[in-house]
């Protein structure tokens, strides 16, 4: 089910204790996709990938929105994107892009 949103930071410091000796607190996962697995579980996960699922469904016809989707995607494996809030911005903008070339066109 989750263990709830922004709660990462107290809960994997309980599950790991004895596991990572001097690796110091963390404090995210450190990746996107396991973040929310983590924090919303199975269902919330389901939810987030439907809405990816629906969003490729509805650009799959416009390779350069679909390339840029997938980098997005394949950033949040890396990184951590989505917990700054100037890559939030700039995700928002490529999905407003994206709806506006879906209804739109080009």
């Amino acid at each position: 089910m989750g263990w709830g949103i922004s709660s990462f930071k107290f809960i994997f410091q309980a599950l790991s204790v004895g596991m990572f000796k001097n690796e110091g607190m963390w404090f995210q996962a450190h990746n996107d996709w396991l973040q929310v697995l983590f924090e919303m579980g199975i269902f919330g996960f389901i939810i987030i990938l439907s809405f990816v699922s629906n969003l490729v469904i509805k650009i799959r016809k416009y390779f350069y929105l679909l390339f840029g989707l997938g980098m997005i995607g394949l950033d949040m494996c890396i990184h951590f994107p989505l917990h700054t809030i100037q890559t939030v911005l700039i995700v928002i903008a490529f999905l407003s892009y994206c709806e506006k070339e879906v209804r739109y066109g080009v």
